[in-house]
């Protein structure tokens, strides 16, 4: 096979998974317990079906593979994780295993700093917050978010990023107030 060939390959294959992106990144997410590696997760198996074609491979069913491609991605990722995991724990140099549940001061930190967070979110305008929300706590694309919206991904990750400098502002200030900016 020549070069050409395994290039139109590689594009037929990499269209095809475009038509699949949706269903691909709802299969990952119900994988993975972090949605907002998600979309890393695609592009890396993206990358390697892609390159993988490229190198003269061509699957019988392509959609079949890059959802084997997936799940190989999805193992590697938790892999890593768990060698993460693992590297914390022997540092730490206790053979006891550390205990799961916060102190109660790091307890009341992480509830004071929720706490402002939440006043902080209320002072933005609704639109602005729910876009926030869907974003960092949903793991929407910037896309969907618009298309629910009616808005451009541009637009929404503009609002994105103001709203959380807002917050992280507020926050540094100690005391959330109501919000100057206009958000339109």
């Amino acid at each position: 096979m020549n070069m050409f060939q395994a290039d139109i390959s590689a594009q037929q294959i990499s269209r095809l998974i475009d038509e699949e992106k949706p269903k691909l990144l709802n299969f990952i997410s119900r994988k993975i317990k972090d949605t907002s590696y998600s979309e890393d997760i695609y592009q890396e198996a993206l990358e390697r079906t892609v390159k993988r074609s490229m190198q003269g491979f061509q699957p019988a069913d392509p959609v079949s593979y890059i959802y084997k491609v997936v799940i190989n991605v999805i193992n590697d990722y938790y892999s890593q994780r768990s060698q993460e995991t693992l590297e914390l724990d022997s540092l730490c140099g206790d053979d006891e295993p550390p205990c799961q549940k916060p102190l109660p001061d790091h307890q009341a930190e992480a509830k004071q700093r929720l706490d402002m967070f939440l006043s902080c979110l209320k002072t933005l305008p609704a639109e602005t917050s729910n876009i926030l929300i869907m974003r960092k706590v949903h793991g929407l694309s910037n896309a969907e978010i618009g298309r629910r919206i009616g808005k451009s991904p541009k637009s929404v990750e503009k609002r994105i990023n103001r709203a959380i400098r807002s917050i992280q502002e507020q926050i540094e200030r100690g005391v959330p107030t109501a919000s100057k900016n206009k958000w339109f």
